[in-house]
């Protein structure tokens, strides 16, 4: 049985018992991503804010703090209430997010 396997993949004739992926069959822009949903909306409206044509990974947003309030809602008023946020963002999407305090970096 060994040989007769061995034989196949030379040839290319061999039968593939299993299935492909489901990432392999999908094309490049099919794929999307499956945003946890804590941080759904955030992200949503940073996307409607940067244009959906601009968010792709590499991309850097640099907002002051009133900005990012204005676009994602906190009841902390603070920029460690975005921590969670941006380290997602950067870890997973590719994506920075910088706060500037009081208008500078």
């Amino acid at each position: 049985m060994l040989i007769r396997l061995l034989e196949g993949l030379f040839r290319g004739d061999l039968q593939q018992d299993e299935q492909p992926s489901p990432k392999k069959e999908k094309k490049q822009d099919e794929l999307r991503i499956i945003i946890p949903e804590q941080f759904r909306d955030d992200v949503e409206n940073l996307k409607k804010y940067v244009g959906e044509a601009n968010w792709k990974p590499g991309l850097e947003i640099e907002l002051t703090l009133q900005e990012l309030l204005s676009i994602c809602a906190r009841t902390r008023k603070r920029s460690d209430a975005y921590v969670k946020l941006i380290t997602y963002m950067h870890n997973e999407l590719q994506i920075t997010l910088k706060i500037k305090k009081n208008g500078r970096k």
